[in-house]
């Protein structure tokens, strides 16, 4: 894959996963939702987080790497 693709996939991928956050937290909203289920999407919530600071990570190396050449 090239670089400008690789980056393109990793912004694709760093939508998705905002788009999937958001959800969540509307979803979180809902006033009829009960503590179990809650704490789930509280927990998928955080690990979409963990994937966005990695995939953010990922992306900030890349642009450093093209600045650097």
């Amino acid at each position: 894959m090239t670089r400008n693709n690789h980056r393109k996939s990793l912004v694709s991928q760093l939508r998705g996963v905002n788009h999937r956050i958001q959800i969540l937290s509307e979803r979180l909203y809902n006033p009829e939702l009960g503590r179990s289920e809650t704490k789930e999407l509280n927990k998928r919530r955080k690990k979409l987080a963990k994937t966005k600071e990695k995939l953010e990570k990922k992306l900030d190396t890349r642009e450093a790497e093209q600045h650097n050449k």
